[in-house]
């Protein structure tokens, strides 16, 4: 059986979802997991999973003897660019292994074997789990210096991982929705190239396994059974990869006193396996029904209220400051946002709406169940989130033009 070892670098405290992380972990016993982290497990750590204390200050002193350049992280979100090179980075850990692999921690595995055969392993160099893009939260790579290396191909990364901004170079440059609609990234207007340029440029001199083993999102219907994920009661799936379900303002934030061998995944909540019935019922229309429907219509009441209070109206003035990510668009006058957009022409204009309860906190008029919470403001750069009308948060970060 050819070994493999599941690598992860996370800096800061664990999140409530990390005991599920490790729970799955353990039930993949011919895997070895090394997590290499700056705090303390105050858990039952299984066999096959090793904690390294490693600082943000560590690595980058690491990182530039590797890599032969000057690495200098200042956030730990950064080293997700970082990913594709941990073969080399953390080569003394890797000797003895056939395969490595990046892992993120918000994943809940199920058998990985069953997916990551002997023939799949014979027969490619690279395995990603999705067969869009490659995903950064689980990816294999054979251990043998050329697909190591194979992050030196992309003409920009010495670049990257001398930047401290971060580029999604472990996957696709942020490009997700366009790839995943089936356009090529070859032909995509990117940053810099990614991974995901670089393993479709090599695809005759190496073999990469593309193929769509996960389930993320919030589909409900998951059951997690001794090692085994299940999903809508016939389906087994490699992992759940919980992106989205932990960032939905609905969802049960709550780290387990005991994991159970079993549980269930709903859309908004993990349900442990227990004997009363009447807290099984409970949690599920407290979780699943009451909070989402109080959610939902609570956005609808600030809305009315808002554009009510807040009519919305244009400056008669021209002057503007221009706001943008690449596909979300702010339009700013004097201290107050007042047109949103979602592309470079301003053909989707859409005016913004400010909440009449809270500030820093505005809807648009046409997506009128979203709100955007704008968590920071400075003279170069705008960070707000959204969070839809069912919960899910996403962040942007917006540089002026």
């Amino acid at each position: 059986m050819k070994k493999i070892a599941l690598l992860n670098v996370f800096i800061g405290d664990f999140p409530w979802f990390f005991d599920y992380f490790i729970k799955s972990c353990s039930y993949n016993p011919t895997i070895d997991f090394y997590v290499f982290c700056n705090k303390t497990y105050d858990k039952t750590i299984p066999e096959n999973v090793s904690f390294v204390y490693l600082t943000l200050e560590q690595f980058n002193v690491l990182a530039s003897s590797k890599l032969g350049l000057e690495v200098s992280i200042k956030n730990a979100y950064k080293l997700c660019d970082f990913k594709p090179a941990y073969g080399v980075i953390f080569s003394e850990y890797l000797a003895k292994y056939d395969f490595w692999g990046i892992c993120d921690i918000d994943v809940v595995f199920g058998r990985i074997r069953e997916f990551m055969t002997e023939i799949v392993l014979s027969e490619h160099d690279v395995i990603s789990v999705r067969n869009d893009f490659p995903t950064g939260y689980f990816m294999l790579f054979k251990n043998e210096r050329r697909i190591n290396h194979l992050f030196t191909k992309s003409k920009d990364y010495k670049m990257i991982f001398s930047s401290p901004k971060h580029f999604c170079f472990d996957e696709c440059n942020f490009k997700h929705n366009a790839v995943s609609a089936g356009y090529n990234i070859l032909e995509i207007p990117c940053e810099i190239e990614s991974m995901h340029h670089v393993l479709v440029k090599e695809q005759n001199n190496i073999r990469v396994f593309w193929d769509f083993l996960i389930v993320e999102g919030h589909p409900g219907n998951l059951k997690w059974d001794e090692g085994q994920l299940i999903y809508k009661k016939k389906y087994e799936v490699l992992l759940y990869h919980l992106k989205f379900f932990k960032s939905n303002v609905n969802v049960r934030k709550k780290r387990p006193n005991v994991l159970s061998k079993k549980f269930k995944i709903h859309k908004y909540h993990i349900q442990s396996q227990s004997v009363n019935i009447f807290k099984i019922f409970w949690c599920y229309f407290e979780y699943e029904i009451m909070i989402p429907f109080f959610h939902r219509l609570w956005q609808r009441i600030n809305y009315f209220l808002a554009l009510k209070l807040h009519p919305v109206t244009p400056p008669v003035t021209s002057q503007e400051i221009i706001f943008s990510d690449g596909n979300v668009f702010l339009k700013k006058h004097g201290e107050k946002l007042f047109v949103l957009a979602f592309n470079k022409g301003f053909k989707d204009q859409q005016l913004c709406v400010p909440s009449y309860f809270e500030k820093q906190v505005f809807y648009s008029k046409e997506k009128q169940y979203t709100r955007y919470i704008i968590s920071e403001d400075t003279e170069h750069s705008i960070t707000f989130e959204t969070v839809n009308d069912i919960g899910i948060v996403f962040k942007f970060k917006l540089k002026s033009m």
